[in-house]
């Protein structure tokens, strides 16, 4: 899924929400990759990120996971998705058209995974440049993303 023409300086930040993702193939992870000229789509290992999660039942938390940095993008599933269940997150930008700053992203996501409610949660930024984003792709590790539905939402604020 690439977005792309969309990413203005008219917003601060950026809310992405993927809702009923369905993977092509099991075992699937998630990613989310930069691009700085809205055609050629950063997979070169200069992200800085990190995620966490957890798997429950419904009485208690049966497994915890933790995973870092990668040279594919920013991860937004850590190799749990299923395509018989469907995956949501949330991922919020900030700064994607500023030239000077770093740009942040942090996500919030659900799935089920062999029966067990899994979250995880993340944060991350592209260190290798600090050029403006054109665009922005969801991207499975195999396979095709087969549907989703994916809404992007600018957000503008005032500081004090």
């Amino acid at each position: 899924i690439d977005i792309t023409g969309v990413l203005t300086s008219a917003y601060k930040q950026y809310r992405l929400r993927i809702s009923q993702l369905r993977s092509q193939n099991n075992a699937t992870t998630i990613y989310i990759r930069t691009s700085r000229d809205g055609v050629t789509y950063d997979a070169d290992g200069g992200y800085s990120s990190v995620l966490y999660g957890q798997q429950a039942t419904a009485t208690a938390v049966v497994t915890s996971f933790f995973a870092t940095g990668s040279a594919s993008g920013f991860m937004i599933s850590h190799s749990v998705l299923n395509n018989t269940y469907l995956f949501q997150s949330e991922v919020m930008i900030d700064n994607p058209s500023e030239n000077s700053f770093q740009k942040t992203m942090k996500c919030d996501s659900v799935t089920v995974v062999g029966g067990l409610s899994t979250n995880e949660q993340g944060a991350a930024y592209y260190v290798a440049a600090n050029s403006a984003y054109a665009a922005i792709q969801v991207i499975a590790s195999s396979g095709n993303i087969l549907s989703a539905n994916v809404v992007l939402t600018g957000i503008n604020y005032s500081s004090p």
